[in-house]
């Protein structure tokens, strides 16, 4: 190989087939987002037992559901954008910490402010670590298989919650709610020193940042072991560089319409999606599912959007991304307005919609953030990703406080559907504007 011509790290994964390696970046982003979607869950697996020990209205546990997410928000803003500086790594390690500590504290609240306060420190460590997971497995993946990689990771998060549902509803009856804050902490903060030693910084960062070659090398050479390069090699990866990541760079060089309608289709997904999750348990409840059903419903609302997220992710890989998200989302529409008509019925076919809902809710939630990590190049991914879901976020603080409110004016349960279909609609039409990838 000649040494004075440029070598393009990105060009070099593009055309390699994917590496155990690389299966295991993908592996341990997705551990780091099982974790995160247990922990971000937790508190609708304990909302029903706390509200009846507590003496609470149910509404009251709105505002707790809110600033949980309104600390995603904060970690999203903050963390994107520092991990374009420091590096992916380091800001993962960072929000593990966070999310493990205040987890942990949670279970000393004994008061609506006391979950409130650390609702809102343990969402910002989550909030966090999601757009770097993101970013991460996009980096080390092939362009080829972008979408289907990234959605097989962070189906994890729905993971998680399957987990956690499944298991939390035959715990906490009998070792109280606090268990869950317990194991919600302590994994986290077991999973530091695994991180630390076997998740490697992305490759085309480093390059990006101008690392030491023997550093780069040792990482491509896992990729493939047969690779004839030396220290002398020079190494790029084909992209402008942004030198300071700032805000603005999301809207620049052709990137303000795609940043907005990325805005919207994230902010309307959260609005319906943490809506649906959070309040699920509690509506299925009150028309007499059995304690044990309401919360496993969260459970199987996750496991749809597993289902879901791969064969949407598989469908974007081989299709035209806009078009197969925007049919998904109409699709969810429907699929969510119908959930009030079957609640009369049994629990199976409410269990079922259940299902459906989470298919194509949570499934289309995959689909987009597979599709935003392939939108901005390497300099300004994590901050591009995490202002999405930032702004995202704020669709997801309203929602759920929305959510109680109706419930609050007792608003039909059949009309509760139906507005949260709306949404959905609006995410469709923000969708058919989008174009394919620019990067990655």
């Amino acid at each position: 190989m000649e040494n004075n011509k440029q070598f393009n790290v990105a060009e070099f994964i593009n055309n390699e087939k994917l590496s155990r390696f690389q299966i295991l970046v993908i592996v341990l982003c997705g551990l780091i987002a099982l974790l995160d979607g247990f922990d971000t869950q937790s508190i609708a697996f304990v909302a029903p037992v706390i509200t009846q020990s507590w003496g609470l209205v149910t509404a009251d546990f709105g505002i707790v559901f809110g600033i949980g997410l309104f600390g995603l928000m904060v970690g999203s803003l903050i963390f994107g954008p520092v991990a374009d500086h420091i590096g992916r790594k380091k800001t993962i390690l960072i929000c593990l910490f966070i999310v493990g500590v205040f987890s942990i504290l949670t279970v000393t609240a004994d008061t609506i402010t006391g979950l409130i306060i650390f609702r809102f420190l343990t969402g910002i460590g989550l909030g966090g670590s999601i757009p770097n997971i993101l970013a991460l497995t996009a980096e080390y993946t092939p362009k080829r298989m972008l979408n289907t990689s990234v959605t097989i990771m962070f189906c994890g998060f729905p993971l998680g919650a399957v987990i956690g549902g499944l298991t939390m509803s035959r715990i906490i009856p009998n070792m109280g709610w606090e268990i869950v804050f317990y194991v919600g902490g302590i994994l986290p903060l077991l999973f530091i020193p695994i991180i630390f030693i076997y998740l490697p910084e992305s490759i085309r960062f480093m390059v990006m940042k101008g690392a030491s070659n023997d550093k780069i090398i040792k990482i491509l050479k896992k990729i493939n072991p047969l690779l004839d390069v030396n220290s002398t090699q020079q190494f790029s990866i084909a992209e402008n560089r942004v030198e300071k990541q700032y805000i603005k760079h999301l809207f620049t060089d052709g990137l303000a319409k795609t940043t907005l309608l990325l805005w919207v289709v994230y902010f309307a997904n959260l609005l319906i999606f943490y809506s649906l999750i959070n309040w699920l348990p509690t509506i299925l409840k009150s028309v007499g599912v059995p304690i044990e059903k309401a919360i496993i419903s969260t459970a199987i609302f996750n496991l749809g959007g597993i289902v879901g997220g791969i064969i949407i992710g598989r469908l974007i890989d081989k299709r035209d991304n806009n078009k197969i998200l925007a049919f998904t989302y109409i699709l969810a529409a429907l699929v969510i307005a119908s959930i009030g008509l079957f609640l009369d019925s049994s629990v199976s076919v409410i269990l079922f919609m259940v299902f459906l809902s989470g298919f194509f809710v949570m499934g289309s939630t995959l689909g987009v953030q597979a599709f935003m990590t392939g939108m901005y190049a390497t300099s300004i991914r994590s901050t591009g990703v995490g202002w999405a879901i930032g702004v995202g976020r704020i669709g997801a603080i309203i929602g759920p406080l929305a959510a109680g409110l109706m419930m609050s004016l007792d608003v039909s349960l059949s009309n509760f559907f139906i507005i949260w279909a709306i949404p959905a609609v609006i995410a469709a039409i923000a969708m058919v504007f989008l174009r394919g990838r620019q990067s990655c």
